[in-house]
Formats: structure tokens, C-alpha cells, sequence
């Protein structure tokens, strides 16, 4: 079990359609990525919509090991955005109140594609002076352990 197992995360940002991989190398039976995003020019009542996938092969390569990943969201607080991720199409917020989601399985059995949609929201009604010209960002953190069973 000392192999370098991949799990391959896709990133395609709705309406600027580019793609991009991040691929993490899987060695001590975890892995650890983070993906950034950028708030740029948001102002009150924008919604930014990113969709990004976290799969258990490449190609027809499935990994080797049963995984467990969490997601977990840092902000800045520079600019009041509510964050929501969706998992496989499902419009429930996967979040808990620390903007975690945990007990995520990859399972060797079959290919898997997790499907999620980030969506960051900035009120209307928020519109104080001090937010404006303001820079944010978002990272998900995403950890990943090896499942012994």
C-alpha cells in the first residue's frame, strides 16, 4: 500500500469556461489540495457560481485505496458573502456552520465522480462604503485520509 494513489480534482469555472487540473500525489495515505478563488469585482447582489469535480480514477484507472476526503471553506472577511456547496445536484447545503464537509467516500469498486457546485453570494443589502474596492478570496481545503478496513 506505500504506491502514490491520485485522486484527480477537475475545476471548470461557470461562464469563463476554462479548465484546469489539479492533481495531488497521495503518499503517507493522505493527500491534502487547496483550490482558490478570486472575488473580483463583486459588488452587493452579485453571485459567483464555480463547479468542480473530485473523482476516484483517471482514465480507467481507479485508485487502489478507499479514500475519505472533507471539504473545508476559508474566507477572508473582507466583503459579507454567504458561501453554499451543492454535492451531485442536490440544492442542499453541504456546509455545516464551520463551512465543513466531511465523510466523503472514494470506494475502489467503482468510478466516482462528486459532482459540486460552490455558489458565493453577496446580500444586496449589504452595501456599506468601508466594503468598497474590496479584494476577497475563497479556499476549500480539501483532506483526504486512506480508509484501512
Amino acid at each position: 500500500m506505500g504506491k502514490k494513489k491520485l485522486i484527480v480534482i477537475i475545476l471548470s469555472i461557470c461562464l469563463i469556461v476554462s479548465v484546469f487540473f489539479v492533481t495531488g500525489k497521495i503518499t503517507d495515505n493522505n493527500l491534502n489540495e487547496t483550490l482558490t478563488f478570486q472575488l473580483n469585482d463583486m459588488i452587493p447582489g452579485d453571485t459567483q457560481t464555480y463547479n468542480f469535480t473530485i473523482k476516484n480514477y483517471i482514465s480507467d484507472n481507479i485508485t487502489e485505496t478507499k479514500m475519505n476526503y472533507s471539504l473545508r471553506v476559508l474566507k477572508s472577511t473582507n466583503i459579507p458573502v454567504n458561501i453554499y456547496l451543492y454535492k451531485n445536484n442536490v440544492q442542499t447545503n453541504i456546509l455545516d456552520n464551520n463551512l465543513v464537509s466531511s465523510n466523503n467516500i472514494l470506494d475502489v469498486t467503482t468510478k466516482i465522480t462528486d459532482s459540486y457546485q460552490l455558489i458565493i453570494y453577496w446580500d444586496a443589502n449589504e452595501t456599506y462604503e468601508s466594503y468598497s474596492g474590496q479584494t476577497d478570496y475563497i479556499d476549500i481545503v480539501i483532506e483526504s485520509v486512506q480508509v484501512i478496513e
